[in-house]
């Protein structure tokens, strides 16, 4: 039986500004796929990006997620929030045309 992946929106709101991260949740895991922040002129101080994974880490680990993904990419508020970082391997896969076998098979001594 095959597991839902279930996709939601975790949305922060200070004063004016709205800060928002889509999130998929599948078997313990949160995958923090993509986030929007307004930053305004106060974001180095509030650090709203910050705040919002934050708290969306606290509301999954008491739900009883066990692992929030920041998923690939350098960035330095997955530094500071992380505590592991699970090597990300690339795979490049591609399907071999017919005629590209043929050539092949042609041109073999």
């Amino acid at each position: 039986m095959q597991q839902a992946v279930h996709k939601y929106l975790s949305a922060l709101e200070a004063g004016d500004a709205e800060k928002a991260a889509a999130l998929f949740v599948h078997d313990g895991w949160v995958a923090a796929y993509q986030s929007g922040f307004d930053f305004g002129p106060d974001a180095d101080r509030l650090r709203p990006g910050l705040i919002c994974h934050l708290m969306a880490i606290q509301h999954y680990r008491r739900a009883g997620m066990r692992r929030y993904d920041f998923l690939g990419g350098e960035a330095r508020y997955k530094r500071s929030l992380a505590n592991a970082e699970i090597p990300l391997v690339w795979l490049d896969v591609r399907h071999k045309l017919p005629w590209q076998s043929r050539r092949q098979a042609v041109s073999s001594p």
